[in-house]
């Protein structure tokens, strides 16, 4: 055999996979691999949680106007999250306003003014992402896509938890976003086509929207409902009403979340 010869036979006997993950394969399975990268991905049936200690990561749109409590419900999630067993180990603030003291009873490691770049979140660490008052439609095309790699990759890849806190339903223009967010929390919308536009993106009717709205969110501004897509959630849909949890639609499946 000559030298080429030899070296096209090493070639082609060359292995790209370890010979573990093909040692017992049924011709009628598929081999399931594990990504190394969502290990940490955490889930609503690892232990009892509250029901703001949601299971990291998510991508979470907040919709509502002025003084709806948006800033109160972040707090609620971060806060619960710490007496639970798996607290957030870096936060990162997005705010146009770097002198704004809203969050200033929260501990973030940095500030940006802007979308940040996605180097700095380590994938060793539990991390979470703020993004309050930011007008999504006008960004520019830098920070734009850094908040499509945000909620399409980074999210689940580098264990980074995004929260994106708006006025407006409009103001998130991205329907990359809005789609690929896995929670929904609202006040009561009033226009038609917020509530249309919300309703897409939840895979709900637009009349079953305005029906719960009418009927926990009318009395008080504070008041507002979560819409939640994560696997296994034993409540879809719940809220806070007159400063108190309720649960709207519970999984058939069995929880053991608690209050």
């Amino acid at each position: 055999m000559t030298r080429s010869q030899l070296i096209k036979k090493k070639k082609r006997g060359r292995k790209i996979i370890k010979r573990k993950f093909i040692n017992k394969i049924k011709m009628n399975e598929i081999i399931l691999f594990e990504n190394k990268d969502k290990v940490a991905n955490e889930s609503w049936l690892d232990y009892p949680r509250h029901v703001f200690d949601i299971p990291a990561p998510f991508t979470a749109c907040i919709v509502g106007g002025k003084n709806m409590g948006k800033s109160t419900l972040i707090k609620n999630i971060l806060s619960f999250t710490s007496i639970g067993r798996r607290p957030y180990e870096e936060a990162f603030l997005c705010h146009p306003d770097p002198e704004s003291q809203e969050y200033d009873d929260v501990y973030f490691k940095r500030r940006f003014t802007h979308i940040p770049p996605l180097d700095i979140f380590d994938r060793k660490k539990k991390s979470i992402l703020l993004i309050d008052d930011i007008n999504v439609s006008k960004m520019n095309k830098t920070d734009a896509g850094h908040l499509n790699r945000l909620w399409g990759y980074v999210c689940s890849h580098r264990h980074v938890t995004c929260l994106l806190s708006t006025q407006c339903i409009k103001n998130v223009d991205d329907p990359t976003i809005r789609r690929m967010s896995d929670i929904f929390i609202t006040g009561h919308l009033k226009d038609p086509m917020e509530i249309k536009t919300l309703a897409n993106n939840l895979g709900r009717s637009a009349s079953k929207i305005t029906r719960l709205m009418d009927k926990h969110l009318k009395d008080n501004k504070h008041n507002c409902l979560i819409f939640d897509d994560l696997d296994n959630c034993p409540y879809p849909i719940r809220g806070i009403k007159n400063k108190k949890i309720i649960i709207i639609e519970k999984n058939k499946k069995k929880s053991n979340l608690y209050i």
